[in-house]
């Protein structure tokens, strides 16, 4: 299930440039209206092998914006997209909106315009898709540093199936119904974004996808490698 909310923005809108934690964080205050719900969300999430998933994934804010001085600065009207498979975290999130019609990110109260709830479906085993969001996939080495992959190495495809099975069972306590064939389409576009006190290294890239349609619909609902819940790995159907 997916939900836009558009936000009305009638001063400028200052943020730094690395607003994916707090915007994070933005959903999961919204997520609250239920409160069992919001503990299972917080402290335990989805479990598959020791992992636990959170099982969402947001876009950036979209809107005109400038950057100046290392803050992004949108001065008009905003949107952005949140997606989960689950439709109680998207119904707490909507009712929230609805009962309090605005919602709070960073020191800054949005006014919320408009929601579009909505529920697309998949049909089809291919699709050309490009990320909104970048897609991060990592390992740890036998030492503790962080080992970033690139939709270029050859590890990339391994990592985005091993993160896909882990999220499909953890959902739906089954094995997805196939792998994701993933063709890079573009060449990637390295962007590096700190979460907390982590710096976090990402791509965008356009792709062809070929997987069963259920498991298409999971990825578009979940986003594509890990951490999705903290504005990873969103991504659109191009038609």
């Amino acid at each position: 299930m997916q939900l836009t909310i558009h936000i009305k923005n009638t001063e400028d809108l200052v943020l730094p440039l690395n607003y994916n934690y707090q915007l994070m964080s933005a959903v999961y205050r919204l997520a609250g209206s239920d409160e069992e719900f919001s503990e299972f969300l917080h402290e335990e999430g989805w479990r598959s092998g020791g992992a636990s998933f959170r099982m969402f994934c947001f876009s950036p804010l979209s809107g005109h914006y400038r950057i100046e001085n290392r803050q992004i600065i949108f001065d008009g009207s905003i949107s952005f997209e949140l997606r989960s498979p689950s439709e109680d975290l998207i119904k707490a999130i909507r009712s929230k909106l609805f009962d309090k019609g605005c919602f709070k990110l960073f020191d800054t109260t949005l006014e919320v315009r408009m929601l579009e709830c909505y529920d697309r479906r998949f049909d089809d085993d291919a699709y050309r898709i490009r990320t909104l969001a970048p897609i991060t996939l990592r390992q740890r080495t036998e030492d503790g540093r962080s080992v970033y992959f690139s939709p270029e190495d050859r590890e990339f495809d391994e990592l985005i199936n091993l993160n896909l099975y882990r999220k499909y069972t953890a959902a739906f306590g089954t094995e997805p119904s196939s792998t994701a064939d993933l063709t890079l389409a573009s060449r990637p576009k390295k962007v590096v974004t700190k979460i907390k006190d982590t710096w976090v290294t990402a791509y965008h890239a356009a792709f062809d996808m070929h997987a069963d349609p259920s498991v298409v619909q999971f990825l578009y609902d979940t986003g594509l490698g890990s951490r999705n819940s903290q504005g990873f790995g969103m991504f659109e159907i191009l038609e």
